[in-house]
C-alpha cells in the first residue's frame, strides 16, 4: 500500500495553509507520511523577498521547517535554468536559484529524457534519474525508467511492470 500523502497545488501556499491541510488530513485519514508541493518556483512567488532568490530561499526554508515540524518527507520539484539544454543531464547548479536549494535540501534528484533533445525523431519514453546531492551518501546513483504516456507512470527498468510499460508505449505510437 502507498503511504498516506497529499499533493498540494502551489497557489501561493503559506505555512499556515499547509499546516491546516495537514491537520485536516490527519483528522480524516490519519498520519501524513509525505507532502508533495506542486512546484517550488510558483510556491516561492507567494513569499516575500527583494528578488526571486530571496523569495525561493524563504519558501524552501519554510518547507524544510514544516517538514521537520510535521516529521514527514517533503517532495518539492523545481525547474532547471534555461542554460541547461532540453534532454541533457542537469548539473547540481542548474536549478533556478539553485544556491539556496543546494544549501537547504537533504537530497536533490535530477530527471531528464534523452528523447526530448533537439533533433530526436521518436519519443521512446526513456527517463533518467540521478541523485546529485545527498547528505546521507549515494550521490551519483542512477535509475533508468520508462514514462508511459497513457498512465503517466514512470516504471524503473528493473520493475516487473517494465515490459507492460514498453507495450503501452508501442501501442501509443500505433494508436
Amino acid at each position: 500500500t502507498l503511504p498516506p500523502h497529499v499533493l498540494l497545488p502551489t497557489h501561493h501556499k503559506t505555512p499556515e495553509v499547509i499546516l491546516s491541510v495537514d491537520e485536516q488530513f490527519r483528522d480524516e485519514m490519519g498520519d501524513l507520511d509525505m507532502l508533495a508541493i506542486g512546484y517550488l518556483g510558483y510556491l516561492a512567488s507567494g513569499f516575500k523577498g527583494k528578488d526571486t532568490y530571496e523569495s525561493t530561499s524563504n519558501a524552501i526554508k519554510s518547507v524544510k521547517g514544516l517538514s521537520k515540524e510535521l516529521k514527514i518527507a517533503t517532495y518539492t520539484p523545481h525547474q532547471v535554468s534555461r542554460l541547461t539544454d532540453t534532454g541533457e543531464e542537469p548539473e547540481l547548479g542548474a536549478g533556478r536559484d539553485s544556491g539556496v536549494t543546494e544549501e537547504t535540501a537533504e537530497f536533490v534528484f535530477a530527471l531528464w529524457a534523452d528523447d526530448q533533445k533537439k533533433g530526436a525523431e521518436e519519443r521512446k519514453g526513456h527517463v533518467h534519474g540521478k541523485l546529485i546531492k545527498s547528505r546521507h551518501g549515494g550521490v551519483g546513483t542512477k535509475i533508468n525508467m520508462l514514462f508511459t504516456p497513457r498512465t503517466l507512470a514512470m516504471i524503473p527498468e528493473n520493475d516487473l511492470l517494465y515490459k507492460k510499460a514498453e507495450d503501452e508505449i508501442r501501442l501509443a505510437r500505433i494508436g
